[in-house]
């Protein structure tokens, strides 16, 4: 069975990077409807491709202003650093179309691009056959 990943200020940085695509919910629990609840738990279960998560912005206030939300519970998508979507006070029927979209973005970012993006910028000037390439305006 897979874990509800429990964020605080000091873990939110390694999650919004990982390679696997997320669905946080920042809330205190207050104002979660009850089939939000249960879709969300149920997705939990059902999809191990999707990392689950929940934030509490009143004990954790860098992530709130991060994530810039108030007290209100928020559902977000979240992969390779990029928030994908945004659902304020959600309701239950939201939960799978956000699983479908982040497990869609995840599928069509091909590994060439996931390579890319892994790897660091460096300043080494592009070199074919051998020879600099030189670029003006």
């Amino acid at each position: 069975m897979a874990e509800l990943m429990v964020l605080t200020d000091a873990t939110l940085e390694s999650q919004l990077w990982g390679q696997k695509p997320t669905l946080i919910l920042v809330s205190n629990g207050e104002g979660l409807r009850s089939d939000f609840s249960t879709a969300f738990k149920k997705a939990l279960e059902d999809h191990p491709t999707i990392g689950f998560a929940k934030l509490d912005p009143t004990t954790n206030p860098q992530a709130a202003a991060r994530f810039d939300v108030g007290s209100k519970p928020v559902m977000i998508g979240w992969y390779n650093g990029a928030e994908i979507l945004r659902r304020p006070r959600p309701w239950g029927t939201d939960v799978p179309l956000a699983v479908e979209m982040l497990q869609k973005v995840a599928q069509e970012q091909t590994p060439v691009e996931q390579e890319i993006m892994e790897k660091p910028v460096d300043n080494q000037p592009a070199v074919i056959d051998g020879k600099p390439v030189i670029v003006t305006d």
